[in-house]
């Protein structure tokens, strides 16, 4: 029976040798070194797992030596007796550091994502005073920054342009000449003022007195107010006075006692009256009277004219009063005048003797003018009807006064006999007017005669208001055959 408990011993020992403890059992010194062996290892092992330690974590405690400690919280504890983690150590000193999670503000970070500070010399401190990671720094040179703005720059000037600084930042304390490199070169257009101009002495101006280009300088102008001064500039010396203004200097003359004007080339001059008694000349003159403006373009003070003429209308109130009440013409001698368009409201009494002068051109009047001489239709062969009026010409005359006169030419058939013929001058067609604008010729004229008889209307008047059509009217009494009729008819405007 003892050798059966002892059996099963042995088989359960070998069969969980590395199981767990279970509670009430009784194990050998053997099997406590090898589950502990199994557990947690005394020297050169690994500890893995939660694993609690309370109290100091000290070498009297634990000493750890070639082993690394991962995932592990550490609370509650220090190092070399600072406090980490949680609080804000009061000292510390790190040959490196660094942070891949942001660092919270309680614990003197600025939740940015990134911090390195590697190996310093001697004592530095960086602070991260907000989000933005804006620097600020003490203890050594800045160095050369990629970018940032800096609160408060000491040094000399030479220092802070040099590297050529894009940027002077406004109300920048400089002093001294100005200058700049690799940026702008030049005052920008309407930056300085009159104020900005530094104060100069009385009655001087700024300007450049010299033949050539030069710096402005401050040039003096002396006293030069006298009736008889006038100020004078010389080249390289500048403002002067001339006081020497008088008759001598204007060849002899003074304004109250003027000589004669053209004893030197004028520059201009204006004149409200100007008379010359001889030849006017000079080419001023000459290319202003070979194309002048129109007189009336500028006000005249006065002028005189042999010879006027107007091709429109004139105007004025010189013009008009003289013409609302013109002098007679002809009460004087008119050196000569024309007209392109003469009216008169009374009687015309031309020289008895020269009366008025009439073409010798063989030309023709113009349409509307006293003469006209209009051109009818004048019709040839008309055939006629026995006893039957006919039209053989006819006219269109413009208002006015006519004398209108008719020549009919009638051609018989060679067996035709005719006893009457008639021709006048008529405002209707075909139809004969008032008696006295016709004429009626009787008389037998035997077939074969083999002539052409023509005879002439009245000169008729036809006085008229409108466009009128006035026509020669003709007819004949004829019999046995045929015959036929021209007619010629004329007109001319007599007023």
């Amino acid at each position: 029976m003892k050798f059966k408990y002892i059996l099963f011993a042995l088989i359960v020992f070998c069969s969980t040798a590395n199981a767990q403890f279970i509670p009430g059992q009784i194990l050998t010194a053997q099997e406590l070194n090898n589950a502990f062996s199994g557990v947690l290892g005394l020297s050169g092992g690994t500890i893995s797992g939660p694993l609690t330690v309370t109290g100091v974590f000290t070498a009297p405690n634990i000493s750890l030596s070639g082993g690394a400690i991962s995932s592990a919280t550490i609370t509650s504890s220090t190092i070399n007796s600072s406090p980490i983690g949680a609080i804000t150590p009061s000292t510390g000193a790190f040959s490196s550091i660094s942070s891949v999670s942001p660092i919270a503000p309680s614990s003197g970070g600025t939740g940015s994502a990134f911090f390195t500070a590697a190996g310093p010399t001697i004592a530095r401190t960086y602070t991260f005073p907000d989000a933005a990671a804006t620097i600020l720094y003490s203890g050594g040179a800045l160095g050369t920054p990629s970018s940032g703005v800096a609160t408060n720059l000491t040094g000399t000037a030479s220092g802070l342009t040099a590297g050529n600084a894009t940027t002077v930042i406004t109300n920048a304390n400089l002093t001294g000449p100005i200058t700049s490199v690799g940026n702008a070169t030049a005052i920008g257009a309407g930056q300085v003022t009159l104020a900005n101009i530094a104060t100069e002495a009385t009655n001087t101006v700024i300007g450049n007195a010299t033949s050539g280009s030069a710096s402005p300088t401050a040039l003096a102008i002396g006293t030069c107010s006298t009736s008889s001064s006038a100020l004078i500039w010389t080249t390289n010396t500048g403002f002067g006075c001339n006081t020497a203004i008088n008759a001598s200097t204007l060849g002899g003359a003074t304004f109250a006692s003027p000589g004669s004007i053209g004893n030197t080339a004028a520059g201009t001059g204006a004149f409200s009256t100007l008379s010359a008694s001889s030849t006017v000349s000079g080419s001023g003159f000459s290319a202003y009277l070979a194309s002048p403006p129109a007189i009336g373009g500028t006000v005249a003070a006065a002028g005189a004219f042999t010879t006027l003429s107007a091709s429109s209308t004139v105007s004025g109130t010189g013009f008009s009063t003289y013409l609302a009440s013109p002098p007679s013409i002809g009460t004087t001698t008119a050196a000569a005048g024309k007209f392109t368009t003469l009216q008169a409201t009374s009687t015309i009494t031309p020289s008895t003797t020269s009366g008025i002068v009439g073409t010798t051109l063989a030309d023709s009047a113009n349409a509307g003018s006293i003469g006209e001489f209009p051109s009818p239709t004048n019709l040839t062969a008309v055939s006629l009807t026995t006893a039957t009026a006919a039209n053989v010409s006819s006219i269109s005359l413009s208002p006015g006064d006519w004398d209108v006169q008719c020549t009919a030419v009638y051609t018989l058939g060679a067996t035709t006999t005719a006893t009457s013929f008639g021709v006048g001058i008529s405002t209707t067609s075909a139809t004969f007017g008032a008696l006295g604008t016709y004429g009626n010729y009787v008389g037998t004229v035997p077939a074969g005669l083999g002539t052409q008889p023509s005879y002439i209307s009245p000169i008729i008047r036809e006085n008229i208001s409108t466009t009128t059509t006035v026509y020669c009217v003709v007819n004949s009494v004829f019999a046995v055959s045929t015959m036929t009729a021209n007619g010629y008819l004329r007109a001319r405007r007599i007023r």
